[in-house]
């Protein structure tokens, strides 16, 4: 009995370590960049907006969009993969402010999403860009990992099996 308990601690233990290992070696991806960035202001309309993050996104799970004041799209292409950035032909014809909007997944399973606005002016001198709307405590849309939740799962893992032990083991005859 004295060794199924030493096991089942060994056992739990080794999940413990093992999910710490993990997730000191696991770095979430993020969004490392936006072009034209969020909140700027320019003179001249881009002919593209690009998105760069910290992993590669997969190619066939991602969706960036771009909109004028009002919502309608000045996407003029379809969006493409280069490395770790995503670059979204657009035509902008009219001064605005317009809003980038990405939803990705990368490479390793992980989702972001989120969006950017920038301000295109004729002349340079349009009015100062809004701060963005802070972000919701609500929204879960970002998922991550927490580590002191994964310990804790590794324990409960544990604990759980110790206990199912020693629910089914036989009983000895007298």
């Amino acid at each position: 009995m004295i060794r199924r308990a030493g096991a089942i601690l060994v056992a739990v233990v080794a999940i413990a370590v093992g999910a710490l290992v993990i997730l000191v070696e696991t770095k979430p991806a993020d969004l490392s960049g936006v072009s034209p960035a969020d909140g700027a202001t320019v003179d001249a309309a881009p002919a593209q907006v690009s998105v760069d993050f910290t992993a590669n996104p997969n190619p066939q799970q991602f969706h960036v969009t771009a909109a004028a004041p009002g919502g309608a799209s000045v996407a003029s292409g379809p969006p493409t993969v280069d490395g770790s950035r995503i670059v979204l032909p657009v035509r902008i014809a009219r001064p605005g402010t317009y809003e980038v909007a990405y939803h990705v997944v990368t490479a390793d399973g992980q989702e972001l999403t989120g969006q950017t606005r920038f301000t295109v002016t004729r002349d340079g001198s349009g009015p100062p860009v809004a701060a963005p709307p802070p972000s919701n405590p609500l929204d879960h849309s970002a998922h991550g990992v927490d580590p002191s939740s994964l310990v804790l799962l590794a324990i409960d893992v544990g604990l759980t099996a110790t206990l199912a032990v020693f629910m089914l083991r036989r009983r000895r005859a007298r």
